[in-house]
């Protein structure tokens, strides 16, 4: 940091952790500068949540989205926020799940572009308010009315209600630590932990 031009790249949002943006290895800067980042996101509603530890790539189960007549797949995503608490399901033309989100995963409402269907798009012209996961990070991971081709995780016997449904718990598990592919399909890199 006492280099000319330095540059400080944050990790992971909700600690303020640090990462060398060259080498994507954790940055020790000491408590007082750490103290100083106020990155946290603000806002945050909880989520249900499982003990988590798994990741996509050994996951029991995955709900597809629907399939085209050409082969693409997309599932819609659905979030559900209020003052206190949030909900999220996954569906395709057949099932929709209630996701619940290993620990550390919170919501909130937050301005995102959106196109004139209301699905979050770049190309957007208009500004709305969109339910949004947020993962361990505090990064994006899902939004209302995203199409996502899959989730992975796995599939419990219990149920409970979001949107006024009752509906089979997915228990989601991420791809990796930080992992989002809400900004993976956006073209976004994430340091790698």
């Amino acid at each position: 940091m006492e280099a000319p031009h330095s540059l400080l790249q944050i990790q992971n949002i909700r600690t303020a952790a640090t990462v060398d943006p060259v080498t994507d290895e954790p940055v020790e800067i000491g408590e007082d500068l750490q103290s100083r980042i106020n990155v946290a996101p603000v806002g945050d509603v909880p989520v249900a949540t499982h003990p988590g530890g798994s990741w996509a790539a050994s996951a029991p189960n995955t709900v597809w989205g629907t399939q085209a007549a050409e082969g693409a797949r997309d599932g819609q995503v659905r979030g559900y926020v209020s003052p206190s608490e949030a909900c999220f399901t996954f569906e395709n033309s057949t099932k929709k799940v209630y996701l619940r989100w290993p620990a550390g995963f919170t919501a909130k409402v937050t301005p995102l572009m959106v196109d004139a269907e209301g699905h979050v798009s770049y190309f957007g012209t208009t500004l709305a308010n969109k339910a949004v996961i947020l993962n361990e990070w505090g990064f994006i991971y899902m939004a209302d009315l995203d199409t996502r081709p899959l989730v992975k995780g796995q599939l419990t016997t219990e149920t409970a209600s979001c949107g006024g449904e009752a509906l089979p718990v997915f228990d989601i598990w991420p791809e990796r630590a930080g992992g989002s592919p809400f900004q993976k399909g956006r073209g976004v890199a994430l340091p790698t932990p």
